[in-house]
């Protein structure tokens, strides 16, 4: 009841206490007891009262605060009454007049007195009494734990760095041959990891699964079509190679392939990246001969009535002919020879495990990048759009975007006013379906609008009806062969020329199609695996090379169509396929009548989302400017020096960013949360305590040689030369704690500038060491004789501490 009493007394006694005539002491018990004393702030800055009644009150207010609870033992109770008593004698010190201050043993190191000496003397103080509350909370530990102590009591474990040779002789050693090791690579095990459909077609839950796979196959294939016959074109070949890619590829990624989502097929940065290809080793071929241009194979070449047919029904047959007059590869061959030439690299790639390889590939650089592309393969579709006809555009170089939208201005006499007419009215049809029906027809069926499959054959038939060849003078696709091709060897002796180019394509590729699987697997918790990813496109390509098609790649659109309408597994791309075979076994000659501004307005209209990527770059500038910089830079690099140099720009812009972070990294200054063991950094947290006499720096970086002088700098200049111009600092601290927590390597220069950096503040009196390293840092600096050569040339040793909070209780 007493007890009762004495609480009550107390807290009636802060709450008449004011806030602010408590002195620091009293707020950091106030704040160290906010656990137990939830209310007491709260009630303390309330109100207010005299300073008298506050000073006579702070005793009892510090020995209530600090009182143990009921629960504890005999011998604290009595240990922590022995610290109360010299807890209140504290207190009564800091009561006294100011003067007192003033004469502080310390106080001859401060030039001139005056009010600000005075607070830093209460602050040393202030910093005294905390160190005591927090030992009355129990925080510290009596006995500070180096890293030594730690790995005594917990039993370290060394690491296992076995070299290459000794991991190899242990996987093909006698004794592991009858291992897991082995057992993983038996025939069967190999053939589900490396044909992923033999492990998940046994699973199929075909009831379930098959209706969604075949309406989102029937869909994809209503938009492969188009697509294909559009980006076909948009390559430089026949509109039927685009379907052999969105045929043969399709079927080999159904069986090799990890992603259920992901459509592959046609797409349209590849297609255009290609037609920049041919047109590159074309003009290196043309030296003697300008009569075949790799433009178009079967429409600028001088021939017979009977050759001219030949060459839109069997481009193989008229492909033998033109190599027997000279040797100039044809667009066919060379983009072949492209497609061969990536799936062995893709091949190359996946046994090697070098998956991870397209993280070369920021995500600025391909947010830029696509986004400038974008604009390529618009500017490709404005002659079927405006209707210009036998207008020779820019070929690929510098500045070619430029030079085209001034070739078509220049000429804006030849537009065929007529196809105009029908493009703007086949484009309004398109984003109207887009972006307002559909949005409202899901409320009522799961299908989506085919408006692309149903504007072509809307074309198709007023093209048949109305003649638009003859009586609008609008192109048209014409003769589409019938059937499957006959397998073709491409051309090997190309290989040397289009290397680099294939490599560049075989990335991109890669690249976007990974990331695509992956954003539906985070989605729908599936498991992507890039080494099979690698395989399965690189064995699509070289599969398709030998029936005239070209590289493929998923596609955005196709992709998030086939996950929208609930598309499972991969039977969807059979069942794509399958209706493609029926389109080139009997219905391509119903494309003949096929308008090109058609497959222009869809590939157009397509673009949209590419298009609104240019908003990425407010989101990478403001997370990161040089993030920014570098997304403006490979655009306009894009944009200005076409496709092949933005790309080299683009990916030399974000290996800088990545050197220039590396190169100059951030080091954050320390303070703690007082009652806590917990350090955060002093800029962006207010009332965190900074001890004087220790210096705790974080450095959440590798140490290595890019980046040692700005180690250096950092730590030096701004602990010692800022120091020795600032007159109103004592120089009191004696250690700086380096936080290397956030470190994941160090190399050996960067040991010998830590090693000198260390030398340099022992001349000013000034000890290190190291807090919360990992466990491979202090591997290297082991293996790198750190600490023998520190205690060889240097008076102190550098201790390693487990955690920060050791650090500074050793130096308090």
């Amino acid at each position: 009841m007493s007890d009762q009493n004495d609480n009550s007394n107390d807290q009636k006694l802060i709450s008449t206490t004011s806030c602010s005539s408590l002195s620091l002491p009293d707020r950091i018990l106030l704040s160290n007891s906010n656990l137990q004393n939830s209310g007491l702030r709260s009630s303390w800055c309330s109100t207010s009262s005299s300073s008298s009644s506050t000073k006579s009150s702070q005793p009892e207010m510090a020995k209530k605060i600090i009182e143990p609870s009921s629960s504890s033992t005999s011998s604290s109770t009595s240990s922590s009454s022995a610290m109360n008593e010299n807890f209140e004698i504290f207190i009564h010190q800091m009561n006294n007049d100011n003067n007192n201050f003033c004469n502080h043993p310390r106080n001859d190191c401060v030039s001139g007195g005056g009010s600000a000496s005075i607070d830093r003397i209460k602050q040393n103080k202030y910093i005294e009494i905390s160190r005591n509350v927090l030992q009355m909370h129990s925080l510290v530990d009596e006995k500070v734990k180096t890293m030594n102590n730690y790995d005594n009591e917990f039993g370290k474990q060394q690491l296992q760095n076995s070299s290459i040779f000794s991991r190899m002789k242990k996987i093909i050693s006698i004794e592991n041959f009858n291992s897991d090791y082995c057992r993983r690579c038996s025939p069967i095990n190999s053939i589900r990891s490396h044909i992923p459909i033999v492990e998940w077609l046994p699973k199929y839950q075909w009831r379930s699964y098959l209706c969604p796979d075949i309406i989102a196959g029937i869909t994809i294939s209503i938009l492969h079509i188009p697509q294909g016959i559009a980006y076909s074109m948009l390559a430089g070949l026949p509109p039927v190679h685009g379907l052999y890619v969105s045929f043969f590829p399709v079927l080999i990624y159904a069986l090799l392939g990890t992603s259920p989502h992901i459509s592959i097929g046609t797409f349209a940065i590849a297609s255009i990246m290609l037609n920049n290809i041919a047109m590159k080793i074309g003009t290196k071929f043309d030296n003697d001969n300008n009569n075949i241009s790799p433009k178009n194979d079967t429409m600028m070449i001088t021939m017979t009535p009977t050759q001219s047919s030949l060459a839109t029904v069997n481009t193989p047959m008229m492909m033998m002919m033109m190599n027997n007059n000279n040797n100039q590869p044809t667009t066919l061959e060379i983009l072949t020879s492209v497609c061969i030439l990536c799936g062995i690299i893709q091949i190359i790639m996946a046994l090697m495990r070098l998956g991870s390889l397209s993280l070369i590939l920021s995500e600025q650089l391909v947010s830029a990048f696509s986004t400038a592309v974008a604009f390529h393969v618009a500017t490709s579709q404005l002659s079927s759009i405006f209707g210009y006809n036998n207008l020779t555009l820019a070929k690929s170089g510098p500045l070619k975007l430029i030079k085209t939208w001034i070739i078509l201005a220049k000429h804006y006499d030849q537009i065929n006013l007529y196809c105009l007419i029908f493009s703007i009215i086949s484009i309004t049809i398109l984003i109207i379906s887009k972006e307002l029906l559909e949005s409202r027809l899901k409320h009522f069926t799961s299908f989506p609008l085919p408006i692309d499959l149903i504007l072509v054959i809307t074309t198709i038939l007023l093209s048949w009806l109305f003649q638009f060849n003859h009586q609008f003078d609008i192109q048209v696709v014409k003769n589409v062969p019938t059937g499957l091709p006959k397998p073709t060897v491409p051309r090997f002796d190309l290989i040397s020329n289009i290397f680099f180019d294939s490599l560049i394509l075989s990335i991109i590729c890669f690249a976007v199609s990974l990331s695509l699987a992956k954003i539906f697997a985070k989605k729908h918790g599936h498991h992507i695996r890039p080494n099979q990813e690698l395989f399965a496109l690189g064995t699509a390509n070289i599969f398709s090379s030998f029936f005239l098609a070209y590289p493929c790649s998923a596609a955005l659109s196709r992709s998030t169509l086939q996950e929208k309408i609930g598309g499972k597994t991969q039977i969807a791309g059979i069942i794509s396929s399958i209706i493609i075979l029926t389109v080139l076994l009997f219905l391509a000659p119903f494309l003949y009548h096929l308008p090109k501004f058609t497959l222009s307005c869809i590939v157009l209209v397509a673009l949209k989302s590419m298009f609104l990527q240019i908003s990425d770059v407010k989101i990478f500038w403001l997370i990161s400017r040089l993030d920014g910089a570098a997304w403006i830079i490979t655009f306009l690099s894009v944009i200005i020096l076409d496709i092949d140099y933005g790309l080299i720009i683009g990916i030399i812009s974000s290996i800088l960013v990545i050197l220039i972070k590396l190169t100059f990294p951030r080091i954050s200054i320390l303070g703690h949360l007082v009652s806590t063991e917990i350090y955060l950094e002093k800029d962006s947290y207010n009332n965190l305590l900074e001890y004087p006499s220790v210096k705790i720096y974080r450095f959440c970086s590798p140490l290595f040689y890019l980046n040692v002088d700005s180690f250096k700098e950092k730590i030096i200049d701004s602990l010692i030369n800022n120091n020795d111009d600032d007159d109103d600092d004592c120089h009191d601290f004696k250690a700086l704690i380096l936080d290397f927590g956030g470190m994941p390597f160090i190399d050996k220069t960067g040991i010998d500038m830590l090693i000198e950096v260390i030398k340099s503040l022992q001349t000013k009196q000034i000890q290190t060491c190291l807090a919360n390293c990992p466990h491979h840092i202090i591997h290297t600096l082991k293996t790198g004789d750190f600490f023998t050569k520190i205690q060889k040339h240097s008076k102190y040793s550098c201790k390693l501490y487990p955690t920060i909070h050791d650090a500074v209780i050793n130096y308090w």
